[in-house]
């Protein structure tokens, strides 16, 4: 740290670190001048937690909406429910909106005006205990709220198990158990399911020696729940970052930390990749997020804070390239970033609309982007003409139209591990409604205002 000189010829640190506070302040005013930062509605809901361990603050968290509605027009309001669970315990915690939130057109708007008083005395006074339990204390890291066929939700453990859970049953009916791994050998599993729900994906990456190998499993989700559909053997020492199905639930895409991607044609029986690439330009990749709607939009996130949006029909198949390098061969449709180098720690694309997603960064703050002014922007060859300074120009002013709305929860989302995965969730039916889960078990629901006043537009 730079330090200011004091007239005794002393140093003062305190002095200096204020004066680059103030800077870092200013610079941040600058930067969310445009950024819209009111909410639509906002709430917190601490849940009074059944204890089972010491340190429950330590436990891994994860968090999903249900599709439970219930408007109640004589108070004004709408209570759904979220998924909650802390380790191997999992509940489901009624939270309340106005019914605004769910009736939106002006001919079914309600004048009431939203009584909270005696659900939050109910909530403050219920002793919240788990629903659903997982078997031998295996950690939730993942869960897919479903309710078709009788299954209320899937829950994927730490260990790369993955559990199928009814309503009224407190253990798994369905299960595919992983295998047990040696002694000393760490565990890394991420998954995703395909957007028709017909099957689920998880690979498992065992680390031991610091030799990793990863195993893609291919379990199905409609016929056979539980069997394993194919298995995929990833070669190279990979270590998986992320993993996400792409273009339906024909392909999966996966990265590692070293920045190269994988794409696996699921309808091709060969286990060799359909295209690899790398992208080392803009920092390590963390995360793939992709769109729930157009099948074959993806996004990544980068450990300093870039966010970069493709498009699975840009990209050449058949063939190792390298961004940066083969520049023909790939290229992003659009570049964003966070705030501060922010690295990016998940990226959830919204149910309801084509052009909005969210990313979360490791402080745990979390972006809403909208990307129609992009994709509504026409594309002529203007654009090919352009040299570097206004490419960068251009950027710019991307970023300030399609990012509608920053949310931050203050130092209270920040946790030492910056582990921020799975920590926010975007329910599939009411547009923009966000639930996140901190640390101390604190739930925060909120719908961002994302209007921008008339004086703010520019040209």
């Amino acid at each position: 740290m730079t330090e200011v000189a004091l007239e005794n010829g002393n140093m003062d640190t305190h002095a200096e670190e204020a004066r680059l506070n103030k800077i870092s302040n200013e610079e941040f005013k600058i930067w969310k001048k445009a950024v819209p930062t009111f909410y639509q509605h906002i709430s917190t809901f601490k849940p009074c937690l059944q204890k089972h361990v010491t340190n429950q603050s330590k436990l891994q968290k994860t968090v999903t909406f249900t599709d439970k509605m219930f408007p109640d027009m004589t108070k004004g309001t709408l209570t759904t429910s979220v998924l909650l669970a802390l380790g191997s315990d999992i509940y489901e915690i009624d939270v309340i909106l106005p019914i605004g939130a769910h009736l939106t057109s002006e001919e079914s708007s309600c004048d009431v005006k939203p009584q909270y008083e005696a659900f939050l005395k109910t909530f403050e006074q219920t002793k919240f205990e788990p629903k659903w339990k997982v078997e031998n204390n295996d950690t939730v890291a993942k869960l897919y709220y479903l309710n078709t066929s009788g299954v209320k939700f899937i829950a994927v453990t730490t260990n790369g198990s993955i559990l199928w859970f009814r309503d009224e049953i407190t253990t798994a009916i369905t299960s595919c158990v992983a295998e047990p791994q040696e002694s000393g050998t760490k565990v890394d599993v991420r998954s995703d399911i395909s957007s028709d729900l017909s099957t689920i994906a998880v690979i498992t990456t065992i680390t031991k020696d610091d030799i990793a190998s990863s195993t893609i499993k291919i379990v199905d989700n409609v016929v056979k729940v539980g069997d394993v559909k194919r298995t995929i053997y990833v070669k190279d020492n990979f270590h998986c970052g992320s993993f996400k199905f792409v273009n339906g639930k024909d392909s999966v895409v996966l990265c590692d930390n070293h920045c190269t991607f994988k794409l696996w044609d699921l309808n091709n029986a060969d286990d060799t990749p359909s295209f690899v690439f790398t992208d080392n330009t803009e920092g390590k990749l963390t995360v793939i997020g992709t769109s729930k709607i157009v099948s074959t939009l993806f996004a990544t996130g980068s450990d300093n804070g870039t966010i970069k949006l493709w498009d699975l029909r840009s990209l050449s198949h058949n063939k190792t390239f390298e961004v940066g390098k083969d520049t023909d061969a790939v290229k992003e449709i659009a570049l964003l970033s966070h705030f501060d180098d922010d690295a990016v720690s998940d990226i959830i694309f919204s149910s309801t609309s084509a052009c909005k997603f969210v990313t979360v960064g490791r402080s745990g703050n979390v972006y809403h982007w909208d990307m129609e002014y992009l994709f509504s922007k026409e594309q002529n060859d203007e654009k090919d003409s352009k040299n570097s300074d206004e490419e960068s120009i251009a950027s710019s002013a991307l970023q300030a139209e399609c990012l509608s709305f920053y949310h931050t929860g203050g130092f209270r989302r920040l946790r030492t591990d910056g582990a921020k995965r799975n920590t926010v969730a975007c329910d599939s039916v009411i547009d923009d409604l966000v639930c996140t889960v901190d640390a101390d078990d604190l739930l925060t629901v909120y719908i961002p205002f994302t209007a921008r006043v008339a004086s703010d537009s520019t040209d």
